[in-house]
């Protein structure tokens, strides 16, 4: 009798234990270094998109290409704010390769990239770029370059 009763014990305290929600805690797995950067890719098409200029810089590296592309866009689009603007964007990753050590990451996504810009229903042009290097600093990434970093073979 004593066993039957301790047997009961042990069995309703565990199903209790499972239903208060004790025991290992959920844990999300760690985003990847590649995640990251698409994530970064697309925020910071879709900042230009949305035409929040600080937000699209703050995913470049200053006084980068990128940097650069942004103030000029966003100098272009301030001349002319009487104008309607339609930005679109294709983003198509096909690889990504991240080289370098510790204290320095490069991360070169290859893909497709696509931007174009229609002013009052008249194209005023577009780019397109097939590789977007990025630089890891801390523990984010940024926009740095539309080319390989010299001397990398791939």
């Amino acid at each position: 009798m004593e066993r039957k009763c301790f047997l009961l014990v042990v069995v309703l305290a565990m199903f209790l234990v499972g239903c208060s929600g004790i025991g290992l805690p959920d844990t999300e797995a760690p985003i990847t270094d590649e995640e990251k950067i698409e994530n970064i890719i697309n925020d910071f098409f879709q900042a230009l998109n949305e035409r929040n200029w600080d937000k699209a810089k703050s995913y470049c590296v200053i006084d980068s290409i990128w940097y650069d592309f942004v103030s000029d866009f966003e100098r272009f689009v301030n001349e002319n704010i009487n104008d309607t603007y339609i930005l679109e964007y294709s983003l198509s990753i096909s690889r990504i390769y991240i080289t370098g050590c510790t204290c320095k990451k490069i991360g070169i996504v290859f893909g497709e990239f696509f931007i174009s810009l229609t002013k009052n229903g008249e194209l005023q042009g577009f780019e397109e770029w097939g590789i977007i290097t990025l630089d890891k600093s801390d523990n984010d990434w940024q926009l740095f370059s539309d080319e390989l970093p010299t001397g990398l073979v791939i």
